[in-house]
């Protein structure tokens, strides 16, 4: 018998970083894991008349077994990207450096300064938006 599943839960709280939950596999033993299935008291099903607590004591007790040898981890990520122009101006950025460096030419260091300058002053801005705009919203939320 060959386990190859993982279940994959993911949430995100508005504003904040995405949050996803997923069974690490790294450890995992079939024998163990196997021996375990068969040691779980599967009869005490009977003891249930009624179907949605027959599948609910099931579901339990082989959980049970799973979260033993497979456990949930749960993993931050980030939930927004950068904006397509910052992007395409730091690219740039790199792009008039890289040449300012190998032509030495003061024209093109020039180049490179201004876009090194419009570059930070883009992400200082970028950040000063994203911190206002969610303290702003945390002060709406909070009584």
């Amino acid at each position: 018998m060959s386990i190859k599943f993982a279940k994959h839960m993911h949430y995100t709280i508005p504003g904040c970083v995405k949050i996803i939950s997923t069974r690490s596999f790294k450890n995992f033993n079939n024998e163990e894991f196997l021996a375990d299935i068969e040691l779980t008291q599967w009869n005490d099903i009977s003891l249930f008349s009624r179907p949605n607590e027959m599948w609910e004591f099931w579901k339990n007790q082989f959980l049970a077994c799973i979260n033993k040898h497979a456990p949930m981890r749960s993993k931050r990520m980030g939930n927004k990207k950068s904006p397509h122009e910052l992007i395409r101006k730091v690219h740039k950025r790199h792009f008039l450096k890289k040449k300012a460096e190998r032509t030495k030419d003061q024209s093109c260091q020039d180049y490179s300064r201004t876009a090194r300058n419009e570059v930070n002053n883009l992400i200082k801005n970028a950040k000063r938006k994203y911190f206002s705009d969610n303290l702003a919203a945390s002060r709406k939320r909070s009584p």
